[in-house]
């Protein structure tokens, strides 16, 4: 009979994101546990890229956007069956049903933070009544942190904010970093002169600041006509971006890919990433760049900035600054040598530290302090 301990990963979703890719990426590498992979509602999108790792997946598919009532249940019912030694949660939702779950079955919870969802620009960024719904949560989530035994954070910054904001002990959270596997990424592009292709990989939503990056770009154009900007991704803002593409009259130089399953191969056919977010977690875009050795312009928040080092791995520009955008392109345009350099000489360094083996295997220890506690 098989005695290696279950550790049952619950996430709201399979949907295309960067808390659900990393959840499978982490999984897939466990040495001294078994993976099972619980999600909640409805959206399937990566099943068959967990499908592919052999990893074996619960879909409660629970309808509509919450129906609490309904997936705690069905939650429950799949925890006492499969009575895994730890549960790990991740995301809002999954977070606040696996803390009631978790204590009925008495089963230790780890929690993540894998963002920064109460900061002023989460606000910024959301309607009346978002924002009155962003408040309801923030109070259960204060009421019921105190649940988990541990949290894993993938930034410093992430957990200073959360732990100050939920009033959860700071020496409970590890910070562990997305990861990402070394094999996938290499970078050998010649840089070409005449012609630069920036590159963008996000959500296309408003606290991602594309708006801002075609509005640098189409600056940046009049000077340098012959560059170009992929945009890959999707999202609630892809048609109004689409609209200030056109009406800037740069549809011929911007292009937006929509979803895109190959990152890796995309980075090959791109010069540089530009990364000009407002609110983030910890971007396993970034990571991705930094292991392909592609050169790196981000915005100067402060979960970039515990990736990227202005002018020592890449460069950082102001946040939500238009002309600090502009001239961060410029400066890629008569820097590109020392860009190109930088990004390379931290190739083996981003590959230690991101490497989705180790990061897999940082989680498993903390697997096992928690369970021994």
């Amino acid at each position: 009979m098989d005695k290696t301990p279950t550790v049952l990963y619950v996430v709201d979703s399979l949907l295309m994101g960067g808390t659900e890719i990393s959840t499978i990426d982490i999984a897939s590498e466990l040495r001294d546990f078994k993976p099972i992979i619980c999600y909640i509602y409805q959206n399937s999108t990566l099943r068959s890229l967990a499908e592919s790792r052999g990893l074996e997946l619960i879909h409660l598919n629970i309808p509509g956007r919450y129906n609490f009532q309904q997936a705690y249940k069905s939650l429950l019912e799949v925890t006492n069956k499969v009575a895994p030694a730890v549960i790990v949660s991740s995301l809002l939702r999954s977070d606040l049903l696996c803390r009631f779950v978790a204590k009925k079955a008495g089963i230790a919870l780890i929690g993540t933070f894998v963002s920064d969802n109460y900061s002023d620009n989460r606000f910024k960024n959301t309607s009346l009544t978002g924002s009155m719904k962003i408040k309801t949560f923030k109070l259960i989530n204060q009421l019921t942190v105190n649940r988990c035994a541990h949290i894993i954070s993938n930034s410093e910054a992430i957990k200073v904010s959360n732990c100050k904001i939920l009033k959860y002990p700071k020496d409970k959270v590890s910070v562990v970093p997305r990861g990402r596997s070394s094999k996938k990424y290499s970078f050998e592009k010649k840089f070409n002169s005449e012609r630069t292709v920036f590159l963008n990989v996000n959500r296309l939503i408003g606290s991602k600041r594309v708006d801002l990056l075609i509005m640098a770009f189409a600056k940046h154009s009049e000077s340098h006509p012959n560059d170009e900007l992929l945009i890959a991704g999707d999202g609630n803002e892809r048609i109004s971006l689409q609209n200030m593409i056109d009406s800037l009259n740069i549809s011929n130089k911007v292009k937006i890919l929509g979803k895109v399953s190959d990152v890796p191969s995309l980075m090959q056919h791109a010069d540089c990433l530009v990364f000009p977010s407002n609110l983030e977690g910890f971007s396993g875009v970034l990571v991705e760049a930094l292991m392909s050795g592609l050169p790196v312009l981000a915005s100067d928040i402060s979960m970039n900035k515990e990736a990227i080092s202005h002018l020592n791995n890449g460069y950082l520009f102001a946040v939500n600054d238009l002309d600090s955008l502009t001239q961060a392109l410029g400066w890629f345009k008569d820097n590109h040598m020392l860009a190109v350099k930088m990004a390379t000489d931290f190739r083996s360094e981003a590959h230690e530290r991101y490497d989705i083996v180790n990061v897999a295997a940082r989680h498993e220890r903390i697997y096992k302090e928690v369970i021994g506690n």
